[in-house]
C-alpha cells in the first residue's frame, strides 16, 4: 500500500512538473485590456463589426483599428463600458438597419419554373439564377431570416422579407448571405444620398423623374388615404413639391406603363392634390433628418439650386445658411415664371418649408461686398457652396454696357419682369 502511495505521488509530481514546463513553453500573452473588452462584448460573433468574432474586434479596438462603438449587436451601455476601459469618449453614430429592395413576391412575379430543392436562396440561385423571370428579384426562401441572430427578419404574406427596425442591429448578416443583394444596410444619410441605378427594381415613371421620386409609393399612400405620408415621400427627393406640381412637364406620365393599355396615370395631378392638401391644411410635413453634425455650411445664392442644396444639407444634419444678394428668395422661380402659372404664395410656402427644415437665410448680402469666402471660412463654416445663378452666360461676357453684345433672350425677359 505504501508503495502504491509513493507511486501515485511520484506520478502526480511528474505530471505537475510537465504541466508547469508546458505552461511556460507554450505561454501566450493576452493583453488584459483585450480580455476586459472581450468580456464586455456580447459574444454574438455576428461579424457585423467587420471582424471574425468578438475577440478579433476587441483586439482591433485596442490597436485603434476599430471604434469603441463598433459592435452593432450591443447597445450604448456596452460602448460606454468599452470607452471607460480605453479611457476615451464615445461619439454618436447613426444607426443602420436592413432594407429590402424587392416589391413582388413569388405569387405575383412571373416564374420560369417551380423550385422544389433545398430551402435556401443560395441553392436556388445556382439553378439558372433562380425561378423568377426577374433576374434581380427576391427568391423568398428565407435565407436572410435564418441568418439573422436577433429575430429582426421574417417572411411576409407576400413572400418578401420584412424588417423589424426595432430589433435590427445593422450587423449585416442578412446582406452577406443574400445571393441577389436584395437586402442592404441603409440609414437616414444613405437614403438621402443614394441615387437610383438602372440595375434596381424601380418603375419606368420613377426612372423618368429627374428627382427620382418614389411615384409608386406616394400614389399607393394616396389610395390608402395617407395624404401626409404621401407628401413626405415626395419631399424625400424634392424640396419644392408644391411649385413643381404646377410647372413640371411630367416626363413620368410619358413613361407610364398604362399607356400600353389606354392612358397614363395622372401622376402630376395627384402630386399637386396632396401638396395642395398640405398647404390648405397649413400643417407642415417634413421628411426625416439625420442626427445633427454641428457642421456649418454656407450657400451663396438663394435660387432653386442654392435652396435645394441647403435643404438636403439640413436633412443630412448640417447647419446651412443661405446668403442671397436680393431681398427675396426663389431666383428664377420668382422672377421669370408668370404669376398665372405660379403664384408667389405657393413659392413662399415651399421656401418656408426649406426654412423649417433648419436652414437660415440672410438676404441683401452680396458676395465680395458684404462677405468673402475666406471670411466665411474664418467664421466657422466648414464648406461653402456657390449657386449664384447663370453667371457663365451673362457675367462672363465682360463689359455688359456695349450695345453690340448679344444677350440670351431669357435674361432680357428677366430684366423686363424686374422692371415692372
Amino acid at each position: 500500500m505504501f508503495q502504491s502511495i509513493l507511486m501515485m505521488g511520484g506520478l502526480g509530481v511528474a505530471i505537475g512538473t510537465v504541466l508547469v514546463i508546458a505552461s511556460k513553453a507554450f505561454y501566450v500573452y493576452e493583453d488584459p485590456t483585450v480580455v476586459a473588452i472581450d468580456d464586455v462584448l456580447p459574444g454574438a460573433n455576428c461579424g457585423g463589426c467587420g471582424y471574425p468574432g468578438c475577440n478579433a474586434n476587441a483586439e482591433a479596438i485596442v490597436k485603434g483599428d476599430s471604434g469603441v462603438n463598433s459592435c452593432v449587436a450591443a447597445g450604448e451601455d456596452v460602448a460606454m463600458a468599452i470607452a471607460e476601459i480605453m479611457g476615451v469618449s464615445v461619439s454618436d453614430t447613426e444607426p443602420e438597419f436592413a432594407g429590402s429592395g424587392c416589391y413582388y413576391g413569388n405569387d405575383e412575379a412571373d416564374m420560369e419554373y417551380k423550385y422544389l430543392g433545398v430551402t435556401d436562396c443560395r441553392a436556388a440561385a445556382l439553378l439558372f439564377g433562380g425561378m423568377k423571370v426577374c433576374r434581380i428579384g427576391c427568391l423568398g426562401l428565407g435565407t436572410c431570416v435564418k441568418a439573422c441572430m436577433f429575430g429582426a427578419l421574417s417572411i411576409g404574406s407576400d413572400g418578401l422579407p420584412k424588417v423589424d427596425q426595432e430589433k435590427c442591429t445593422g450587423c449585416g448578416a442578412c446582406e452577406r448571405v443574400c445571393p441577389k443583394h436584395i437586402i442592404r444596410l441603409t440609414s437616414v444619410t444613405r437614403r438621402i444620398m443614394r441615387e437610383y441605378t438602372q440595375e434596381e427594381c424601380i418603375t419606368p415613371c420613377q426612372r423618368a423623374c429627374p428627382t427620382g421620386i418614389d411615384i409608386k409609393n406616394y400614389i399607393r399612400l394616396i389610395k390608402e388615404g395617407d395624404f401626409e405620408g404621401s407628401v413626405q415621400v415626395i419631399k424625400e427627393r424634392n424640396p419644392f413639391p408644391t411649385v413643381i406640381s404646377r410647372i413640371c412637364p411630367a416626363p413620368c406620365e410619358f413613361n407610364c406603363r398604362r399607356l400600353l393599355q389606354d392612358e397614363s396615370v395622372a401622376i402630376n395631378h395627384l402630386k399637386r392634390f396632396v401638396c395642395d392638401y398640405e398647404m390648405n391644411q397649413d400643417k407642415r410635413v417634413l421628411p426625416y433628418k439625420a442626427p445633427a453634425t454641428d457642421k456649418k455650411i454656407a450657400v451663396i445664392g438663394g435660387g432653386v439650386q442654392g435652396l435645394s442644396t441647403a435643404f438636403f444639407a439640413a436633412r443630412l444634419g448640417h447647419e446651412p445658411t443661405v446668403f442671397e444678394a436680393t431681398d427675396s428668395l426663389g431666383g428664377i422661380l420668382r422672377k421669370a415664371i408668370a404669376r398665372e402659372r405660379l403664384s408667389m404664395d405657393v413659392l413662399d410656402w415651399d421656401v418656408e418649408g426649406v426654412k423649417e427644415m433648419g436652414v437660415s437665410f440672410k438676404t441683401g448680402t452680396k458676395a465680395g461686398r458684404d462677405f468673402t469666402i475666406d471670411g466665411l471660412l474664418k467664421q466657422g463654416f466648414q464648406a461653402v457652396f456657390t449657386a449664384t445663378g447663370g453667371w457663365d452666360s451673362r457675367l462672363a461676357r465682360g463689359d455688359v454696357n456695349q450695345a453690340e453684345m448679344v444677350f440670351p433672350g431669357a435674361y432680357l425677359l428677366i430684366d423686363l419682369l424686374r422692371s415692372k
